[in-house]
C-alpha cells in the first residue's frame, strides 16, 4: 500500500502556457497558474520587442519541472489584408508599422526619421533649405508613397530633377 502511493504518478504539466504581463522591461514578469517575475524575453535574432503591460504571451517552460521559464512570443495580431507569404509586418500600439512586401516594396506609416545619409539608387541625397520648407532633389521616375498618395516625377519634366516640398516643422 505505501509502495503503491509513491509511484504514484506526477500531476501532468505544460511546457509551454498562455500568460498575461503584468510587469514591462528587459525582464518581465507574467501571470499564468500564478505571478512569475524576471522571466527573460526572447525573439527572433535581430530583432527587440518589449511586451506591453496587460499583453497575452506565450511562456515556456524547462528544466526538470519546468521551473526555468522564458517568454518566447505573443499572440499574433490580425494579418494585413493582402499580405502574402514570406512577407513581414512590424507595428507598434500608437499605429506606427513598417510592411516589407514580397515585390520588393516597403511601406512606412507613421513620422519617419533618417539618422545617417540617404541614398537612392546608389546616389546621394540630402534636403536643401528652401523658402516654405524642406528641398527634396529626386531624378524623375522615382516615386515616393506618402498616406495621402503618390508624388512622382513625370510630364513636362520627364527626364530632370523635380522637387517636392516637405514641412520642416
Amino acid at each position: 500500500m505505501w509502495l503503491s502511493r509513491q509511484m504514484k504518478a506526477p500531476a501532468p504539466t505544460a511546457d509551454a502556457d498562455l500568460g498575461m504581463t503584468t510587469i514591462t522591461g528587459d525582464s518581465v514578469g507574467v501571470v499564468t497558474r500564478g505571478e512569475v517575475r524576471a522571466l527573460p524575453v526572447y525573439g527572433p535574432g535581430g530583432y527587440v520587442w518589449m511586451p506591453e503591460s496587460g499583453a497575452a504571451v506565450l511562456v515556456i517552460k524547462g528544466g526538470p519541472g519546468g521551473e526555468e521559464q522564458c517568454v518566447a512570443g505573443q499572440q499574433q495580431a490580425l494579418i494585413p489584408e493582402g499580405m502574402g507569404p514570406g512577407e513581414v509586418y512590424l507595428f507598434t500600439p500608437g499605429g506606427n508599422s513598417v510592411y516589407l512586401r514580397s515585390g520588393g516594396e516597403i511601406e512606412l506609416r507613421g513620422k519617419v526619421r533618417i539618422q545617417g545619409s540617404l541614398t537612392v539608387n546608389g546616389e546621394p541625397y540630402a534636403p536643401a533649405r528652401a523658402e516654405g520648407g524642406w528641398r527634396w532633389d529626386f531624378p524623375c521616375g522615382m516615386e515616393i508613397m506618402c498616406l495621402t498618395g503618390p508624388v512622382a516625377c513625370g510630364g513636362p519634366r520627364a527626364g530632370r530633377p523635380c522637387w517636392s516640398r516637405f514641412s520642416s516643422a
